[in-house]
């Protein structure tokens, strides 16, 4: 879903959701980045749950990459 901008007194805020909980929460995306330490995610321990699903490897990339040629060599070299 797309984020919807919300105008305060002056402050641009971003009604977001929450990849980790899904919960709708706003955020001042302009700004000194200490306002907004935790975007995309609305806290500091859905940030937490995040990392360590990366670190437990729930998250993968399930497709192989493919090789690519490499222009003028015509020699194939598997994906960074």
């Amino acid at each position: 879903m797309c984020p919807q901008r919300l105008g305060l007194r002056g402050v641009v805020r971003t009604r977001l959701f929450c990849p980790s909980c899904r919960r709708a929460f706003t955020a001042e995306l302009e700004g000194p980045r200490e306002q907004r330490r935790w975007v995309p995610f609305c806290s500091e321990r859905c940030r937490l749950l995040d990392l360590s699903r990366w670190l437990d490897e729930e998250y993968r990339i399930r497709t192989p990459l493919e090789p690519r040629a490499h222009p003028g060599t015509g020699c194939a070299e598997a994906g960074d």
